[in-house]
Formats: C-alpha cells, structure tokens, sequence
C-alpha cells in the first residue's frame, strides 16, 4: 500500500519532534540558557505548523513530498575536502555537516569574533548583540525548515563584527558535505551580528562532491545589521546535482544600515532560498541581486519578502534566471509597505531565459501598498534568446552556440554589475561560465 501524502508529512513531523526532543532532554542543567531556548522555540514552532503541501501559495511550484518520504541517516563528523579554488583572498571558515572545522579554518581578523552561542554569552564584546539577536529570534515563530535547522543544528555557532569596525577582507563560510555511502541529512545554524557602524562582506560557499545519494541540507542564518553599518553577502551555490538544499535568511536591520544579498544559484537538485528582511529602523538599504540557472533534472526556487515597515527606506531587488532542458525555476518575490512606512522607495524585477521547451518558469513578483507616499515598481518577464540579436552575431562569424552564450553571458551580467565587490563577481562570473556551458551543450 503507497503512504498518502498527510502520511508521509505526518510521519515526518513525529520523527523530527522526537530527534528535538532527544536533543532538548541531553541538556540536562541548562533550562534556562538561550540556546536550550532556541531549542525548545524551534520545537513548538514544529509543533504548531504542519509541512507545506502544493495547496500552500508560497509552496505551489515546490513539492517537499520526496524530500520528507526519503529515509536519512546522521552524518558522522568528518574532515573538510579541499577548499573550493579561484576565490578572492579571504579569511576562512569552514563547516563540514553543519558543524565547524578548526582545521580547515583560518585565524579570523582581530575585530571579527566567532563561537559557539554559549560561548558567545560568555564573552562582553559580544554579548549585548547576541542576547538581541537572540531575542528577536525568540519573538515570532519559526518556519517549518527554519525550525528543522535551528532545532537539529549541531551547534548554533555566531558571528560577530564590533562595533564601528571595518573589516578589509571577505570572510568566507565554506560550507561543506560529506556523506560516504548513505543519505545524510545535515543542519546547519548561523547568528551573525554586525555592530553599529561596522563594515563586512561575507561569502557564502555552499559546495559539495556528488554523493550520489539525494542528501538533504538545511540551513538557517540569521543576521542582526546595527546601526549605521554595512554588510553585504556574496552566495554562491555549487552543490552536487543530487543534493536537496533548503536555505533559511533572515536579516533584522536597524536605521541607516545597508544589506545586501547577491547569490549565484547554480547546483543542487532541488534548491529552495527563503529570504526574509525586516526593517526596524528609518534610512534602511536593501540590495537583493540574484542570478539563478537550472538545467536537466534541477529546481531553482527564490523566496524573497522584504517587509517595509519604517518610512525613509529603499529596497532594490533583481533575479535573473536561465532555465534548460526540463530545469523548472520559481520565484516569488514579497514586498509589502506598511500603512507608516511612507517615503518608501522599492523596486523589483525578475527576468528569465528559457533554452528548452521542456523547461518551466513560474514567476510571481508582489507589491501590496498601504502607504500613499511611495515610489515603487515590479515586473516579471519570460522570454527565448532575441532571434535578431543572434542572426547578428550569426552574420558576423560566430557559431550558434558561441552567439547564445554571448547572449546569456549578457543578460545575467547585469545582476554582477550590481555587485559591490567586482573581485567577487569575476569569481561568480568563472563559475556561471562553466555551468552555462555544460548546459548549453547537455541541456538546451
């Protein structure tokens, strides 16, 4: 007898709560901490919701059903591969399975702290920030693979910039799979607190070695971006074409800061990013830049909402994507402007190449209004490569396929130009190269 969906998403959820609770009762002595705290939240925000099906509107396009029937193993506790080449000089951390590598890592700058949450509470740098950080995480439910990460993580390991530091290299999060012969699901959970005035750039490396498997990564990161600072996040995402990766991004940011976002989104079998920013404060930037290709046997799916709450604030937000072969693309972008929050100025676009007429793209931009002083703007578009514009470059010498990469290679460059750090986009750049050019040649 086949098990029904409500059989599989209730089976699913029995067993998670049962591996929290396992979690939640060996810390023994420790009621009282946070992160015994987080812990229990993420418990009961389990426990309230139930998994989304395809009748959710924000999970239409994206069945979790394989994902969750699927039986995984823990994954040991393993050394780091290689680190992934051709990135610009940064200081390194990395995380194999959700839990972090020493010796894989670098020495961090000297106003760049990093630990575990109890160790971090125990530190009066960095205590004040992440007791906030943590409270606001504390404040609101999770959602449901944001309380699966948080939940199972591990360790919840944090972050933090002092305040008014500027910090002159990337610090990149390498973070890694290893999964031998068996289907592992891993957990990961990051805090990550900027202190007022504070300037960073981190790269967010998420890479893998096909396993060969269909494992199952989630990931949640919180960030807490203070007064008057500046932190902008460089994702790439390479992971093995049989991998499941779920990503949760929450940013809370505090009057005058700037936060950005610029992700590459270029492996993985199923690939979902759940990106949520808040703004708590007036003077608030939000850059959103996205580039997104899925080829044979991928699904690319972005979830953005950008939550105007303040006046005087701006959002800017561009995905692109290119989809081949039977390769499916979603995205949902979410910008809403509360009744105060006048003087807003929000944009939002997303525009998709689509190769093959075995690929789908589902796009659903949204803008819900409740202020009269605003300035804002979205749109979505799906169209094939420009027939004139390839009869040209045909005209002038090039083969076909040298004509549609050109053309490609133009219509994502847009997102790269918008990146703050043009080292960083040159490596994104190299890495949209190669994969355009295998699917040009298996997918199209």
């Amino acid at each position: 007898m086949t098990a029904t969906t409500t059989d599989i998403y209730t089976g699913a959820k029995e067993a998670y709560l049962a591996r929290i609770d396992a979690l939640i009762s060996g810390m023994n002595g420790m009621g009282d901490h946070p992160v015994h705290a987080l812990r229990r939240h993420a418990r009961a925000s389990l426990d309230n919701t139930a998994f989304p099906d395809r009748k959710n509107e924000d999970w239409k396009y994206t069945s979790v059903r394989n994902l969750l029937a699927q039986s995984y193993a823990e994954p040991e506790i393993t050394s780091p591969t290689d680190a992934p080449t051709a990135t610009p000089d940064a200081c390194t951390l990395v995380f194999v399975n959700g839990r972090f590598n020493a010796q894989g890592s670098d020495p961090l700058p000297e106003h760049v702290w990093f630990g575990t949450l109890r160790e971090a509470l125990g530190q009066s740098r960095v205590a004040e920030s992440v007791q906030a950080a943590t409270q606001r995480i504390l404040s609101e439910p999770l959602p449901v693979f944001d309380a699966l990460a948080v939940g199972l993580a591990p360790d919840i390991y944090v972050l933090a910039v002092d305040d008014n530091a500027r910090v002159e290299k990337p610090v990149r999060l390498v973070h890694q799979r290893a999964t031998g012969d068996q289907a592992v699901q891993s957990n990961s959970s990051l805090i990550t607190c900027v202190g007022r005035g504070a300037e960073i750039e981190l790269i967010e490396w998420h890479a893998s070695a096909s396993p060969g498997n269909a494992s199952y990564v989630n990931a949640s990161h919180k960030m807490l971006v203070g007064d008057g600072a500046t932190c902008n996040v460089y994702r790439l995402q390479m992971t093995a074409p049989d991998i499941h990766l779920i990503a949760n991004t929450k940013i809370f940011q505090e009057r005058d800061s700037v936060a950005g976002v610029y992700s590459a989104e270029l492996g993985a079998k199923l690939m979902r990013h759940n990106l949520h920013v808040l703004h708590e404060g007036t003077n608030i930037t939000t850059n959103l830049y996205g580039v997104f290709i899925a080829g044979e046997g991928q699904h690319t799916d972005t979830q953005s909402f950008i939550d105007h709450a303040i006046p005087h604030c701006q959002s800017n937000e561009l995905y692109k994507g290119i989809l081949a072969g039977n390769g499916r693309g979603v995205f949902n972008g979410k910008i809403i402007v509360r009744q105060d929050a006048q003087k807003t100025n929000a944009f939002q676009q997303n525009s998709t190449l689509v190769l093959s007429p075995n690929a789908v793209m589902d796009s659903k931009p949204q803008l819900e209004i409740y202020a009269d002083d605003v300035r804002c703007s979205h749109g979505a578009t799906i169209g094939q490569l420009d027939e004139e514009a390839l009869f040209y470059l045909r005209s002038r010498g090039l083969s076909a396929s040298r004509a549609g990469a050109l053309l490609q290679k133009a219509f994502v460059q847009d997102v790269l130009d918008h990146f703050p750090n043009q080292e960083i986009a040159g490596t994104v750049s190299k890495h949209i190269d190669s994969v355009m050019s295998h699917i040009s040649v298996s997918g199209s």
